[in-house]
C-alpha cells in the first residue's frame, strides 16, 4: 500500500514538472515587447507550431500601422494612427477592446505583470489592463512619443521627442528620474542588468544606470540614430542614417567594429547564436557574423526594409517595403517562403504560438500560420 502511495506521489510530481515545462515552453513565446524582450535580441527557441505562409485570418484597422505587435497567451496589442490600440483575439482577430488616445500610436505597446504599456504621439504613456482596457495611469512627456517602453525592475524607460530619456515606475506611472538627452528621440531602449542604452536623433547613445540615472558614458557617432540599441554578450548593436551598423562595447562604448552599407539603415538589428540580422533603405537584408562583423550573406528584396526581424531557431521573419513578408533561413540566406500582403510592412511582425503576426501600412493585421 506505501509503495502504491509513493508511486502516485512520483506520478502526480511528474505529471506537476511536465505541465510547468509545458506552461514554460508556451510563455517563452509570449512576444510581450517591442523586439520580445527588454535586451531587443528579437529571437526565440524554435517555434513548436509549424510556420507554412498562409493566412489565417485577417482584421483590417483604422488608420495605418506602424506598431509593431507585441502578444500574451491570447491577445495581440498594436497601435494604430487612427489614435487608437487594439486588443485583439489571437485565435480569431476579433477586438477585445479599443482605447482611443489623443495621438498617433506608432511605438509598440509593452506587456507587464496584467497592464499594457505604451506611448502616444499625444505626449502621453498610458498603462490599461491588458483583459478590460481600463487605464491604470497616464504619464505626461513634454511631446509626442513614438519610443517604445522596456519594463525591467519594476521600471519603464522610454525616450520623447522632447529631448527627455524617462524612467517612471511601472507601478503608478511616477517619474523616477529623467535626463535631457542632445537631440530629439525615435528609438527604444534596451536593458541589460541595471544598465539602459538608448540613442537619439543628433547620433549620441547614452548608457545609464538604471536605477538612479546616472550617465555612465555617452558615445557621439555624429550621425541620426533611428534604430534600436540590441544588447549581447556585454556588446551593443546599432544602425545609423548614415548607413553604418556599429557593435560597441557596453563597459565605455568603445567602438569595437562598424560595418557600412550604402543606405540608411532604420531597421533595428536581431540576433541569434552571434549571427546579427538587420534591414536596410537598400531593400537588402544583411546577416554578420557578430564578433567582428563579417559578411555572411544577403538577400535583396523589392523596397527598403525599415521593419527588425523577429527570429526562430533557425528560421528569421521581416517584412518590407515591397509589400512581401519573408521567411528566411539563417544559415544561408535562402527564402523558405515569401508571402505577398500587398502593402508596406514597416511594423516587425511577433511570434506565437499559433503562428506569425504582421501588420501593414494600409491598416490590416494578419495571423500567418
Amino acid at each position: 500500500m506505501k509503495e502504491l502511495i509513493h508511486r502516485n506521489s512520483l506520478l502526480k510530481i511528474f505529471f506537476l514538472l511536465t505541465l510547468a515545462t509545458i506552461i514554460t515552453s508556451g510563455c517563452r513565446q509570449n512576444w510581450l515587447m517591442f523586439r520580445y524582450d527588454p535586451k531587443r535580441t528579437g529571437s526565440i527557441e524554435k517555434s513548436e507550431h509549424l510556420i507554412v505562409g498562409e493566412i489565417a485570418w485577417k482584421t483590417e484597422l483604422g488608420g495605418k500601422i506602424f506598431s509593431s505587435p507585441s502578444t500574451d497567451l491570447n491577445t495581440i496589442y498594436v497601435g494604430s494612427t487612427d489614435n487608437n490600440l487594439y486588443a485583439l483575439d489571437l485565435k480569431t482577430g476579433e477586438p477585445r477592446f479599443i482605447f482611443q488616445t489623443g495621438g498617433d500610436i506608432l511605438s509598440s505597446p509593452s506587456i507587464a505583470n496584467g497592464a499594457v504599456v505604451f506611448t502616444s504621439m499625444d505626449g502621453n504613456v498610458y498603462s490599461v489592463n491588458c483583459t478590460s482596457g481600463e487605464v491604470n495611469w497616464v504619464f505626461r512627456a513634454r511631446r509626442g512619443v513614438v519610443s517604445s517602453p522596456a519594463i525591467s525592475s519594476g521600471k519603464v524607460v522610454f525616450g520623447s521627442y522632447d529631448n527627455y530619456i524617462y524612467c517612471i515606475s511601472e507601478k503608478d506611472g511616477g517619474l523616477i528620474w529623467s535626463i535631457q538627452a542632445k537631440g530629439g528621440i525615435w528609438a527604444s531602449p534596451a536593458i541589460y542588468r541595471e544598465k539602459t542604452v538608448i540613442s537619439d536623433t543628433a547620433g549620441v547613445i547614452y548608457c545609464i544606470d538604471l536605477r538612479d540615472g546616472e550617465v555612465l558614458w555617452m558615445k557621439d557617432l555624429m550621425m541620426s540614430l533611428n534604430s534600436s540599441p540590441l544588447i549581447y554578450e556585454e556588446k551593443i548593436y546599432i544602425g545609423s542614417m548614415d548607413g553604418r551598423i556599429f557593435c560597441l562595447s557596453i563597459e565605455d562604448g568603445s567602438i569595437i567594429w562598424e560595418y557600412s552599407v550604402n543606405k540608411a539603415i532604420d531597421s533595428s538589428p536581431a540576433i541569434v547564436e552571434n549571427l546579427l540580422l538587420f534591414g536596410s533603405w537598400n531593400g537588402v537584408i544583411y546577416a554578420l557574423q557578430s564578433e567582428d562583423g563579417k559578411l555572411l550573406w544577403s538577400l535583396k528584396t523589392g523596397r527598403a526594409v525599415d521593419a527588425t526581424p523577429a527570429i526562430s531557431g533557425n528560421t528569421a521573419y521581416i517584412g518590407s517595403n515591397d509589400g512581401s513578408l519573408y521567411a528566411i533561413d539563417t544559415r544561408n540566406g535562402e527564402v523558405r517562403w515569401k508571402i505577398t500582403l500587398g502593402s508596406e510592412l514597416s511594423a516587425s511582425c511577433s511570434i506565437t504560438p499559433l503562428g506569425i503576426i504582421s501588420a501593414t501600412t494600409d491598416g490590416k493585421v494578419y495571423l500567418i500560420r
